[in-house]
């Protein structure tokens, strides 16, 4: 299977694309789960995606807007048909939702270990031959669909360097789970050392929000929003979190930063794995690179976050 290049291959109503991916099977996998992650890739190059709602579930609707380089909207509806994580997803793509029969399609997404990596293949099964050979000729489908797994591989190569932090706690993992999202607990530990937290508010489900303050030893406030976006107790949350004012009004990264390379939306997924035996192993991905999270100091805030985190732990432990 190639890296860096996709292979394609047409046959009678079928399109099939494969490429190898230099990244592990739960990120590949992961890239397909989200809105919040296919809006960074998904469609052709030039084009944006704009989602309407996305139940990423068997039997679940996806209702989405690309937007054309050209200015032009196209409505999408896919209905997944089944999904095995991290080996598998079907959908069919039904068209524009509204009745309109163009561009209705069956696909397979099938993601392999190979290694350190993962083969993926991606396969296109129109209703016959003649209206894939339509499609190629009108809207160059096949082009489309290179271009299309192409742009998954430069976002995955960004999800491969994206800032992480992985700790060992000495704690079960329900109770890693519990000072994580317990607003009275993340009072105890939310900020980097020397800050406190004087609010925290949660609604701990999907579609929730959270809304936090740190307290900088100057007095000066600074207030984060987020919602959450996938709950898995106690193993898993995503949440997409933003800069905002004590009232929950969403602020740009500028507002704190003064420049504008910082990004105004984070999408944080943070795992908990049960480790050696009683200890719970934590991992936060931040959807911005390393080298961003080194310039503005967030590898030390974090890291002396989680200093604190452990003190609350051991606390709520004894």
């Amino acid at each position: 299977m190639l890296k860096n290049s996709v292979e394609t291959v047409i046959q009678d109503n079928k399109v099939t694309y494969k490429r190898y991916f230099d990244v592990p099977i739960s990120l590949a996998f992961e890239a397909w789960s989200s809105h919040e992650h296919v809006s960074q890739w998904w469609g052709p190059d030039g084009f944006t995606v704009t989602t309407n709602s996305m139940d990423f579930s068997n039997g679940g609707i996806w209702d989405f807007v690309m937007h054309g380089p050209d200015g032009r909207d196209y409505k999408n509806k896919i209905q997944f048909t089944e999904i095995k994580k991290p080996h598998r997803i079907c959908y069919r793509h039904l068209g524009d939702g509204e009745g309109t029969p163009n561009d209705h399609y069956r696909a397979i997404i099938v993601f392999e270990e190979n290694g350190a990596g993962t083969n993926l293949t991606f396969e296109q099964i129109f209703s016959n031959k003649e209206e894939l050979e339509k499609l190629i000729k009108q809207y160059g489908v096949v082009e489309g669909g290179k271009q299309h797994i192409g742009n998954l591989g430069k976002y995955l190569e960004k999800l491969k360097n994206e800032f992480k932090i992985v700790r060992i706690f000495d704690a079960p993992r329900e109770l890693v789970f519990q000072a994580w999202t317990d607003p009275k607990c993340v009072m105890q530990w939310w900020g980097p050392a020397q800050f406190t937290s004087p609010h925290c508010t949660i609604d701990l489900r999907v579609g929730g929000e959270f809304h936090f303050c740190m307290k900088a030893p100057s007095g000066e406030e600074y207030w984060n929003k987020g919602i959450y976006k996938e709950i898995i107790k106690p193993e898993r949350i995503v949440t997409v979190m933003y800069f905002s004012d004590k009232d929950g009004k969403i602020l740009p990264s500028s507002h704190h930063f003064g420049t504008t390379d910082f990004p105004s939306e984070m999408i944080d997924v943070v795992t908990f794995e049960v480790h050696e035996g009683n200890k719970t192993k934590l991992t936060i991905c931040r959807n911005h690179s390393e080298d961003i999270a080194k310039k503005y100091g967030e590898i030390e805030g974090w890291n002396t976050s989680l200093d604190k985190f452990a003190k609350a732990l051991a606390k709520m432990s004894s």
